[in-house]
């Protein structure tokens, strides 16, 4: 399967993780795919232990079992070089091979763009990946 990705994005509260959720459940029931939902920062804690111990290599193909997979509020990653080293490494590993759907709060309440917040009910913003589209 060739992987796609899928960027979810909006202000708090607005859906983005169970939207993720249910299209992640969705592709196991209906496709029968491999799934695992992790919030990104306990994923990247492991790797960042997995490093340590030099089982990095080991863990990113236990992580490749899985034909999806999703990261939960990427932007709660504190940002340390370690930590956008093994996040990097995740992502180079599985783009285009296999598929990534990531939740994202954007940072800051002043906006701009299709995610600007007027004060009203605006849904989750979405973005797709998919080499055929």
């Amino acid at each position: 399967m060739v992987g796609f990705n899928v960027l979810a994005f909006g202000l708090p509260g607005r859906g983005k993780t169970h939207f993720l959720a249910t299209l992640g459940q969705e592709l196991i029931l209906r496709h029968g795919k491999r799934v695992l939902f992790r919030p990104t920062f306990k994923l990247v804690g492991k790797l960042l232990t997995a490093k340590r111990d030099l089982r990095l290599e080991a863990e990113l193909k236990k992580l490749d079992r899985y034909e999806v997979l999703i990261l939960d509020d990427i932007g709660c990653v504190q940002q340390s070089r370690e930590e956008m080293e093994v996040l990097f490494t995740l992502l180079a590993e599985r783009y285009e091979r296999r598929s990534l759907l990531i939740s994202f709060q954007p940072v800051g309440s002043n906006l701009q763009g299709p995610a600007h917040h007027d004060g009203g009910d605006r849904p989750v913003g979405a973005s797709f990946d998919h080499p055929g589209v």
